[in-house]
Order: structure tokens, then sequence, then C-alpha cells
């Protein structure tokens, strides 16, 4: 699990040298960093490390750069993380199919580390307070004994750290911002994935289960309430469902 305080950018290229080059940049602008070489690095990584985002160089590995993103897309652990393509000059093929892909910015190289990193800052923005950069966060949305630090991205629940993905950060703030009221599952998926990806009910009731899971680690009472065939509300009040967003 990465360091909560700072964002994690998993970059993809099978160039060490090109990663130790744009490694040194990230981490003085306050990310940090972890290299996939293969696609199946690519999902472990976010599944066991959770990464902010995702930098393709699609000049590695064996797929096509749309089909790379395509398949990020579709997976449980990398579908919602912000996926920014690094394509070479001439390249124009790639660029078009990337740009239908849906991938979120895409540039050609060689590219400037102050336009990437700009732009990581904007992927992420709300999350993490870059301009305040090892200060006390002091931006929070706080709920019964749920705690959510908007600068440092971090979540407390009775005082202890709890782990979340991406996804059900976006899950639980959403549901901490309208605490009390039942969220449909199409709400929830508007407000935790990407525009443009396909999420079914199933996949929302799934993240949603993982983020259940993670609250009660800290505390036995469950803060997120089902509501039959509508969706989810996060509440405090234990009684009859129909009462909730009255």
């Amino acid at each position: 699990m990465a360091d909560q305080s700072r964002p994690l950018i998993l970059v993809f290229s099978d160039d060490a040298d090109y990663y130790l080059s744009i490694d040194h940049g990230f981490q003085a602008e306050g990310f940090l960093t972890c290299l996939a070489s293969d696609l199946d690095e690519i999902r472990q990584l976010a599944r066991e490390q959770q990464p902010h985002a995702i930098v393709l160089d699609c000049r590695s590995g064996n797929y096509r750069p749309a089909e790379l993103c395509s398949l990020l897309q579709q997976d449980a652990d990398a579908a919602g993380i912000p996926l920014v393509a690094l394509v070479s000059d001439g390249a124009e093929r790639d660029y078009v199919d990337l740009v239908k892909s849906g991938v979120n910015d895409i540039f050609i190289r060689p590219v400037l580390p102050a336009k990437l990193i700009a732009c990581l800052h904007s992927l992420l923005e709300g999350q993490y307070d870059f301009a305040e950069r090892g200060t006390q966060a002091t931006r929070a949305v706080r709920y019964a004994d749920v705690v959510v630090n908007l600068a440092t991205h971090r979540v407390q629940r009775n005082g202890r750290t709890i782990h979340l993905s991406p996804i059900e950060f976006k899950l639980l703030l959403h549901l901490m911002q309208n605490a009390e009221h039942v969220m449909t599952r199409e709400e929830l998926k508007d407000a935790a994935w990407q525009k443009g990806i396909h999420v079914g009910p199933r996949t929302v009731d799934v993240h949603v289960g993982r983020l259940r899971k993670a609250l009660l680690a800290a505390s036995d009472k469950d803060l997120i309430r089902t509501v039959r065939s509508v969706g989810y509300a996060f509440s405090d009040q234990s009684g009859d469902e129909a009462k909730l967003g009255e």
C-alpha cells in the first residue's frame, strides 16, 4: 500500500532509463512512482498498490496503445484510474485511436516533464493540495466517526487509518457529502468512474462492498445502508430504510 499522503503514479515502460528520468521529476513534485513493464504487472500493481494515475509509455509492450487502454478500463482493479498516454512523434494512428478509447490525456514525445506533471496535478485536483506539501492538511469531510482529509487523501475511522482504492475513496466521499440521502447506483457510478467507461450495477455493488468491509475493519457499526432496488445511503441512523433521504 502506498503512502497515502503522497499520490502514487504507476509508470508503464520497458525503458528503465526513461523511467528513472521522469521519476526524479515526479519525486521532486511530491509524487511517488512505481514501474510496470507488462500488462500483468500493471494489473498486479493496480490491485496491490492502488495507484492514483497510470502513465503509459506507448512505445513499450506488445499491445497497440488503444488496445492496452481498453484492457485496463475493463479490468476490475484498474478501471477508473486516470490514464495518461505518451506516443511517439508521427504515430498519428495511435493518437486518434487513443482519443477514441477515452484516455484522459495524450502527449507526443518528447514531452517536457513540467507538462506531464501539470497534467497529473490537474487530474488529482481536489484529492491533494500540492501547494501545501509538507504541511498539515486542514480540509476534511466528517460524518459520525469517519474523517476524510481532502488534502492528504487519508481516511480515518475511530482514529484508525482506512486504506481505500481511488474508486472506493470517491464512493465514500460522495456518500459522505450526501449523508442520509439515498444515492442510486447510477449516481455513484458517475461520481467514481470516468465518463465513457461502461460500469454495470454489479461492479458498483462490488466496490461498495469493498468500501463497507474496509470501514467495518475499524468499527462494527455499518454506516452504509443498502436500499433495496435503489442504491445506498451513508447513515448513522438505524431504522426504516424508507426514511432515508426524507
